[in-house]
């Protein structure tokens, strides 16, 4: 295999939402009182809590 197929693979097995880190600073930002939206396309970066 070429690097890059082997890159795009192991990219493919990585996790883009609601990883469990993730589930838990949503899970505290939420029981701090705070209010979010999550993963919004249309800024830049693409952020996961905006």
């Amino acid at each position: 295999m070429k690097p890059a197929e082997v890159r795009s693979k192991i990219m493919r097995a990585v996790p883009r939402k609601n990883t469990k880190p993730e589930i838990y600073v949503h899970s505290l930002l939420h029981e701090l009182g705070f209010r979010f939206r999550l993963h919004n396309k249309n800024l830049p970066g693409t952020p996961d809590i905006f």
